[in-house]
């Protein structure tokens, strides 16, 4: 399976404005959470399904980062809606 991945205008910025080695290890979570549903590993990433006010949206744990996503299987699309702090993640 093959995955198209889009980012939100936020996401972009966000990674952006991160350190080269955060950016690495940013892209580097993303790549792997890729490589897991593709099935070409068994090594699950941490993705956990959000609720309350964030209900459909799904967060990948990187370090002290917050990947936030949804995803479309009909489509087979993976939206990157925001990189953020793990501190500045849930906040209003």
């Amino acid at each position: 399976m093959n995955f198209q991945i889009l980012y939100t205008r936020a996401a972009k910025r966000s990674i952006t404005k991160l350190q080269p080695d955060e950016q690495d290890q940013v892209n580097s979570a993303i790549d792997n959470m890729l490589l897991y549903f593709a099935s070409k590993h068994n090594n699950p990433p941490d993705v956990k399904t959000l609720k309350g006010k964030y209900h459909g949206v799904r967060r990948l744990r990187t370090g002290d980062f917050r990947i936030l996503f949804k995803m479309e299987k009909g489509r087979l699309v993976i939206l990157i809606i925001d990189v953020v702090k793990r501190k500045d993640a849930y906040k209003n």
